[in-house]
């Protein structure tokens, strides 16, 4: 997976650091061990504004409901009957993050899938960075070439530790 920053990285305006939200489609990455490095990532990163997880009916995630809630992720229920109905939710977060007063900067994508690529333009186009993490295999190649870094979920201890020793 491409690790690079595009040279046409964003740069906060009148900040002193990035603001960031985490979007995570936990049907489609279900580990709650994931929860502390993702938050970790985020603030080396600039101000973590925003955390949530989606699923479309957490009933079946009852356990990991205690864990993320006690790292504080809003956990989003996507109420909606149809396929992907997690994705569309997420993605009209982001639409709505997005037009708010204080958009975040950066936008961390928790998934993987190529339904997202839609939402990741429009956010491009608004001047904010994004972020993916997926897993091996499931990663799609039209998010790698849309976001500014792309990673493997597998590589997210990692990347803390240099983000820690480059602090």
């Amino acid at each position: 997976m491409k690790k690079v920053m595009q040279a046409t990285s964003v740069q906060p305006t009148m900040k002193s650091k990035f603001s960031v939200s985490i979007h995570w489609d936990y049907e489609n990455i279900s580990d709650t061990n994931l929860a502390e490095n993702l938050i970790i990532f985020g603030q080396l990163r600039g101000d973590l504004v925003n955390k949530k997880a989606y699923a479309k009916r957490w009933k079946k995630f009852a356990s990991a409901k205690n864990i993320l809630k006690k790292h504080n992720f809003c956990l989003v229920d996507a109420l909606l009957d149809i396929k992907n109905s997690a994705d569309y939710r997420c993605m009209f977060d982001c639409i709505d993050a997005v037009k708010s007063d204080s958009p975040p900067d950066v936008f961390i994508f928790v998934a993987g899938d190529g339904d997202y690529a839609h939402v990741i333009r429009l956010l491009k186009c608004r001047g904010k960075q994004i972020i993916i993490f997926a897993r091996h295999l499931s990663d799609s190649k039209k998010l790698k070439k849309l976001a500014h870094e792309c990673y493997f979920i597998d590589d997210l201890p990692r990347l803390i530790m240099e983000g820690v020793n480059n602090s």
